[in-house]
């Protein structure tokens, strides 16, 4: 992936319950792209500490809203982000 492209994507990642595999899952999605976002939806477990490790942006949610919540709160994120 060129540089260019590397640099203007990004990835939402939503996660719960996760800890074992999203270390992983960050860190090589961060190989690819400049910007991994991992939004932990309200996991009990060492999920968003993992992620953060792992060099992912995260967001936690304070309890489980669900896949779907947790992609809008990460798009929602970028899209302000991207228009600042």
């Amino acid at each position: 992936m060129t540089k260019d492209i590397r640099s203007q994507t990004a990835a939402v990642i939503p996660a719960y319950q996760d800890e074992k595999h999203i270390g992983d899952i960050a860190r090589r999605t961060r190989e690819r792209l400049d910007h991994v976002l991992v939004v932990d939806d309200g996991s009990t477990d060492h999920t968003a500490q993992r992620a953060r490790e792992a060099g992912a942006e995260v967001i936690v949610h304070d309890e489980n809203r669900g896949k779907g919540e947790a992609l809008k709160t990460g798009l929602a994120h970028w899209f302000r982000a991207a228009n600042r």
